[in-house]
């Protein structure tokens, strides 16, 4: 159905209902959202030149989707993860300076994190 011939039956008058039907179930299966029974067939028609003049997506494209880079873990977490897993303190110190070479990371460090899980911060 052409847009000439909708308004002019728009302002004739004849065959409103059924058009303004047709235009809100074609707009719903465009936009993929539910139409308004209150949209008056001037906005229905805006509505679907809006949707028309959108680029279209091709859903058979190849699409490559790269992975998020992640972070390497940081020392705090990786603390976190051995206390939390029932690793000791000291255990956990030199389970970290291994990992991280050349880290300040002392016992103090360690029973930091260490206070913040007993007092349900961390």
């Amino acid at each position: 159905m052409n847009l000439a011939t909708l308004v002019a039956n728009e302002v004739q008058g004849t065959k409103a209902i059924p058009t303004i039907k047709e235009l809100r179930k074609e707009l719903q299966a465009k936009s993929g959202a539910p139409c308004s029974p209150k949209m008056s067939m001037a906005s229905i028609i805006l509505k679907l030149n809006e949707l028309a003049s959108q680029p279209q997506i091709n859903d058979d494209a190849n699409v490559v989707i790269k992975a998020k880079a992640t972070k390497p873990q940081g020392i705090g977490a990786k603390i976190l993860e051995l206390l939390k897993s029932g690793v000791s303190p000291k255990e956990t110190l030199e389970t970290i300076q291994a990992t991280f070479e050349g880290c300040k990371t002392t016992m103090a460090c360690v029973y930091w994190y260490k206070s913040k899980i007993n007092q349900g911060l961390m």
